[in-house]
């Protein structure tokens, strides 16, 4: 039994093993700097949805990777273009290119905007 927490504990870093509650108030979001970006916020709750976007080109913004959860099982860590447990992959992941701008967006389980960030590519 002890091997298998600890097993659970190994993986691809793209989200806590852990439960956690869904997020109820609104949440500092960050990008790290890395040429695949982690994506973290606090306090540590659950999200339902998190999209990273380019900014609009004479319209809608263009949706480079998004995933969901329906019972906000997205926990803080997240890597791009790596589904975490309980996520639902619902668009890309696109290339990243250096030095293009993104932003990233955190939604509760109603599709309230919680957090946002944006960030460069390096």
């Amino acid at each position: 039994m002890l091997l298998v927490a600890l097993l659970a504990g190994c993986g691809d870093d793209s989200g806590p093993v852990e439960p956690l509650g869904p997020c109820d108030t609104a949440v500092t979001l960050a990008a790290s700097s890395a040429q695949v970006p982690q994506f973290t916020w606090s306090p540590p709750c659950g999200v339902a949805r998190l999209t990273v976007t380019a900014p609009p080109a004479g319209g809608a913004p263009v949706v480079y990777w998004s995933i969901t959860s329906l019972t906000s099982a997205i926990g803080s860590g997240v890597r791009y273009a790596s589904l975490p447990a309980g996520a639902i992959l619902t668009e890309g992941p696109r290339a990243l290119v250096p030095g293009q701008t993104l932003g990233v967006t955190v939604h509760d389980q109603s599709g309230v905007q919680i957090g946002s960030a944006s960030f460069t590519v390096p």
